[in-house]
């Protein structure tokens, strides 16, 4: 048994440079003949809407890929990706409205230089296209701030350097539109008036602003004051046959308001109002009525009890 093995061992140190060169002949020829062979794959297929007709725009379907299957070499089907191949749609003479639109294997491109077979565009191929008319409208623009400045400081004004804007889209998606938000701004912690630049928010699908989306906010601040009292709460239009007991029958409020806004011996009214007219326990929010830009700093409690019942 051991000669046996010995004589293996023998016959494998012999030649055995050839033997390697035969061994890497050999793999060379199995990669390659599985690089040449035919295989078959699967791409997931960007659909592209060309010749879109003037004064349209594309509200459903524009953004849509169809699972396709290719037959070509090995090596080349591996070195192509989804984004190489493109089903085209034409749209020239489509009317407003949606239409159905089949995805066949001729509709398929794909690069030059390459031996492609487009086998079938797999189930569910059907694409719903919808064409809606183009439209421009003006809109306001709505600042969106967010935080607080330093304390003693009020927000007096908030403007926009661009007040309106012009927006292009679907005049479905316009229809119902009047205003457009900028994105947050933060003032937390501002110590004096000053401007801020933002963008627009995104609108909707398919609308976007015709001179761009960067617009200006002006933050104006002024002085500020903070006035609290305690306040008796008023149950607002009892009907005839009730009667309303409130617990706690009064409130702790504090408010800022702009420096000498607030007469020296100005008290505001406190109410609320029952969510229905018949006898019953409910929880009621106390409304503080305030003039225009004065702001609930501390409303306590926030929440009171208001019991309905007949005498």
């Amino acid at each position: 048994m051991a000669l046996k093995k010995g004589r293996l061992l023998l016959s494998l140190k012999r030649n055995w440079g050839l033997k390697l060169i035969s061994v890497i002949v050999a793999c060379a020829l199995w990669l390659y003949a599985n690089a040449v062979a035919e295989r078959t794959r699967s791409f997931n297929v960007p659909v592209v809407l060309v010749n879109v007709p003037p004064g349209t725009v594309v509200t459903a379907g524009s953004e849509r890929t169809v699972p396709v299957i290719v037959r070509g070499e090995g090596m080349d089907l591996l070195s192509l990706t989804d984004e190489d191949f493109s089903a085209e749609v034409d749209l020239q003479g489509r009317k407003l409205g949606p239409t159905t639109q089949e995805i066949s294997a001729g509709d398929v491109t794909f690069p030059t230089g390459y031996e492609l077979n487009v086998l079938n565009v797999l189930p569910h191929r059907e694409l719903t296209i919808t064409l809606d008319a183009e439209k421009v409208k003006k809109v306001r623009v709505r600042p969106r701030i967010v935080g607080r400045p330093s304390e003693g400081l009020l927000v007096s004004r908030v403007t926009c350097d661009r007040p309106e804007v012009r927006l292009r889209g679907s005049a479905t998606a316009l229809a119902g539109m009047s205003y457009v938000e900028t994105a947050p701004v933060d003032i937390s912690g501002m110590t004096e008036s000053g401007r801020r630049q933002t963008a627009l928010m995104p609108i909707g699908p398919g609308v976007e602003p015709v001179e761009g989306r960067l617009v200006v906010v002006n933050v104006e601040l002024i002085p500020a004051e903070v006035r609290s009292w305690r306040i008796g709460v008023r149950v607002a239009g009892i009907p005839p046959g009730l009667t309303a007991v409130l617990e706690p029958g009064e409130v702790e409020l504090v408010v800022e308001a702009p420096a000498g806004a607030l007469a020296s011996d100005y008290v505001p009214g406190v109410r609320v109002f029952p969510p229905v007219w018949r006898a019953g326990v409910y929880e009621v929010e106390p409304v503080p009525d305030l003039p225009p830009g004065v702001q609930i700093k501390a409303l306590h409690p926030p929440v009171l009890e208001l019991t309905l019942e007949r005498p």
